[in-house]
């Protein structure tokens, strides 16, 4: 079976999380994405945080997207932030600074919660703004 690219947005203006998010890209780099069945509109970069999903379900098979809090409720002293991580190539769990892989234990986890969402998941050591790659 492929890989299914899916993407969601924040709206940083209206404070909504928009799932399902159909992207296309044109020749020159240019985001723009379809809602139903309106013509395709330029992403306004400014207004939306644009999220991919991981290719990876949880413990109770609800889809990991880049911003997700993840926790096991046990060993994790705290949440986990799902980022993308430009020198290994990978989606990882960042937490208090530390970096796990995401692809062996994630089936022990599961999406608590998403940092724009449910900020107050995060405690003090790692409530700081996930480093975003374009």
């Amino acid at each position: 079976m492929g890989r299914s690219y899916k993407f969601r947005a924040w709206n940083k203006v209206d404070q909504k999380m928009t799932s399902k998010v159909n992207l296309m890209m044109d020749m020159n780099g240019m985001l723009f994405w379809q809602f139903a069945i309106n013509a395709p509109e330029p992403v306004k970069r400014d207004e939306y945080e644009i999220m991919q999903y991981t290719g990876l379900k949880d413990k109770n098979g609800v889809e990991i997207y880049e911003g997700d809090i993840l926790t096991d409720g046990f060993i994790l002293p705290v949440h986990a932030v799902v980022v993308w991580s430009q020198e290994t190539g990978q989606y990882v769990m960042e937490c208090g600074g530390e970096f796990w892989g995401l692809l062996a234990p994630v089936k022990d986890y599961y999406v608590c919660g998403n940092i724009y969402e449910s900020p107050e998941l995060l405690t003090v050591s790692d409530t700081t703004e996930p480093e975003v790659t374009e």
